[in-house]
């Protein structure tokens, strides 16, 4: 179950391992799942903020756990597949906070939103308002001016256009 990143169920093999009485624990098993089952609490906690409409604070967990080296490969993987899928369920808006918006440069490098050339004016318009929001202007502006130069056509380009004139 580890393995599928299915957490839930590896967690209730690992309690009956690590419940269970042994008079040897031979190789550390009882560690190994100790271990296991710790890592595993940060990927059900960012599940559980997206079951709740939490969609930025899953996104920057699951961001943590796919760009980490020292997170399971089971759980990069999966964290990577809940990230596209968020992208595709949810606006760039509903998943953009200041947090969320710093881990977007190191998502995008690594492959992680789909159909990327379509979704990457909103993200950083998205993005833009959130730091904007947060009271940080320059940011804001670096990503109005990226959507400026990248995406001059899009629809958000006028409204990026404003933005960095009524804030220069």
């Amino acid at each position: 179950a580890f393995e599928q990143a299915d957490c839930i169920t590896a967690n209730g093999n690992f309690d009956k391992v690590i419940q269970s009485w042994r008079m040897l624990d031979f190789g550390g098993i009882k560690a190994q799942a100790q271990a296991r089952q710790a890592s595993c609490q940060p990927f059900l906690s960012a599940v559980e903020k997206e079951q709740s409409g939490e969609y930025a604070n899953a996104l920057y967990e699951f961001a943590d756990l796919a760009l980490s080296d020292s997170t399971a490969p089971s759980l990069v993987r999966a964290s990577r597949g809940q990230i596209g899928s968020m992208f595709e369920a949810y606006q760039p808006s509903e998943m953009a906070s200041m947090e969320s918006c710093q881990k977007m440069p190191d998502i995008q490098s690594a492959g992680m939103i789909p159909q990327s050339e379509v979704r990457l004016p909103e993200v950083y318009f998205a993005c833009a308002n959130a730091y904007q929001a947060g009271g940080n202007d320059s940011e804001a502006f670096k990503l109005h001016k990226q959507l400026l130069v990248e995406y001059p056509n899009h629809v958000r380009a006028s409204e990026a256009e404003k933005s960095i004139l009524s804030n220069p």
